[in-house]
């Protein structure tokens, strides 16, 4: 497969959330690095973000970490051996049973754990997902793709972010940033850990910040960390 896929399911119970070309913009933002610089090279494949409410996102918060009350995002990546096959975000929400390592994701209040990331099929009541497929990031002059970072010829899954939608809006107040600052902050970030990065040593951390500061400015967002302490 050519190009990324992206699917955006709506679970959140009528939350709002940025328009689905928004997202798209900043998960292939995300998957192209920053405009300048070396870039990594990323494959082509099919990332699902999963918009979900507090419930849902509390449940899968105490399932993958033992924490209690909802989080930001989760970011379930789709090439871990030891995770069961026939599981994502889709079926651990509808009651399936999962096992995997939790492992930390960074925003404040952000986390990220193993689940395969293809989607199931839709529970009894639930909306079909929404796909978007967009061509790839080295098709002919006038796709809108955003440049740097090439794509490989393997198209795999990249993997799953599951967003609570009240609780970004709730952090965007808190933070006084405007409500699609912070989403794509959110968005860029996970979309990060589905690429591998990580903040679980501070160079780890510096590393992952640094890429997040230059690909929102080039989204023409502020610093996301210049207000914290």
């Amino acid at each position: 497969m050519a190009g990324v896929t992206i699917a955006v399911q709506d679970a959140s119970g009528g939350a709002r959330f940025p328009a689905e070309d928004r997202l798209r913009t900043w998960v292939l933002a995300a998957l192209a690095g920053p405009p300048e610089g070396e870039s990594t090279p990323v494959a082509a494949g099919e990332v699902l973000i999963r918009i979900v409410g507090t419930q849902e996102s509390a449940q899968l918060n105490a399932r993958y970490r033992g924490k209690r009350g909802p989080t930001n995002v989760l970011a379930f990546l789709s090439d871990l051996p030891e995770t069961p096959s026939a599981q994502s975000a889709n079926a651990i929400a509808d009651g399936s049973s999962a096992a995997g390592d939790p492992q930390r994701a960074g925003v404040p209040g952000g986390n990220a754990g193993p689940a395969e990331s293809a989607p199931a099929a839709p529970g009894a009541g639930e909306a079909s997902p929404r796909v978007l497929t967009l061509p790839p990031r080295d098709a002919a002059a006038g796709d809108a793709a955003p440049a740097g970072g090439a794509v490989s010829s393997d198209a795999l899954p990249l993997g799953d972010l599951v967003i609570c939608a009240p609780v970004v809006s709730r952090e965007a107040r808190e933070q006084r940033k405007s409500f699609e600052a912070h989403w794509a902050h959110i968005v860029v970030h996970g979309v990060l850990h589905l690429l591998g990065f990580d903040h679980e040593t501070e160079e780890q951390a510096q590393t992952m910040e640094d890429r997040e500061r230059k690909i929102l400015a080039s989204l023409g967002f502020r610093d996301p960390y210049a207000s914290r302490d």
